[in-house]
């Protein structure tokens, strides 16, 4: 058994319970993004991205008595100067399909700009296409290879984590994206974003049941014997308890 003495003990100790007692999103949705080649400000957050060197910012906004709003600047470069790049959330699931996409890509008039897209298949892209989320402030802006899509997604109501997807292509033809490739970091461009540690800053309270009324009382049957108590099963060690007992080797 490992001696501690009485200061380091409770050094020990207090680390457990803030460890404990710490809420699970935290440690993912305060994440640090490397230094941009550009400067984004105006948000709360960023994250790098695990595939196609990509990285977002965002800010997640609740009020009261308003819909949230997801606010977000996606960053990544194109393949090449002709190419496109695109994020979405998915509301329905993970990964492309069912994706309300924003894709950004240099039109014929020269500009970088941004359309909307629903992804109901793998089937090339036609017109943009409206999507289930009302979007403002949609821009794209073009930097140094860089591309970054700016948009305020209205949001169906509070939530901590979104699904969401992201993608590079490689060419526009007549302003319609290409196909992307099939390469391991092309197929795995999704996935959750913490984007709060509680859905909503004041949640309503629960209405009180109402009474029920009380049930007439049954004649009592009459009495048998009662059978023998089984065994009651030992109950699980708390993962609070185990963690504090490897502590203090106990």
């Amino acid at each position: 058994m490992a001696v501690y003495g009485h200061s380091t003990a409770f050094i020990l100790f207090i680390s457990a319970v803030v460890l404990i007692s710490s809420p699970a999103p935290a440690t993912a949705w305060i994440a640090s993004c490397r230094n941009p080649r550009f400067n984004v400000s105006g948000f709360q957050y960023c994250e790098d991205l695990p595939t196609l060197d990509a990285f977002i910012f965002w800010t997640y906004t609740a009020p009261v008595s308003e819909k949230p709003t997801l606010s977000v600047a996606f960053s990544a470069a194109p393949v090449d100067s002709s190419g496109w790049l695109a994020w979405g959330l998915n509301p329905t699931g993970s990964g492309m399909i069912g994706t309300q996409a924003l894709i950004a890509f240099k039109h014929s008039n020269g500009d970088y700009s941004v359309d909307t897209y629903d992804l109901v298949s793998y089937g090339p892209l036609r017109k943009p296409t409206k999507i289930s989320y009302n979007v403002t402030g949609l821009e794209a802006h073009y930097y140094e290879d860089q591309v970054t899509i700016y948009a305020t997604l209205e949001l169906p109501g509070p939530t901590w984590a979104v699904n969401h997807t992201w993608q590079v292509g490689d060419t526009v033809d007549n302003d319609v994206p290409q196909k992307h490739r099939f390469e391991d970091e092309n197929l795995n461009s999704y996935g959750t974003l913490i984007i709060s540690s509680s859905p909503s800053p004041s949640p309503s309270p629960s209405p009180a049941p109402s009474p029920s009324p009380s049930p007439a009382p049954s004649p009592s049957p009459s009495p048998s014997p009662s059978p023998s108590p089984s065994p009651s099963a030992t109950p699980s060690p708390s993962p609070s308890l185990s963690l504090i007992q490897r502590i203090f080797r106990i």
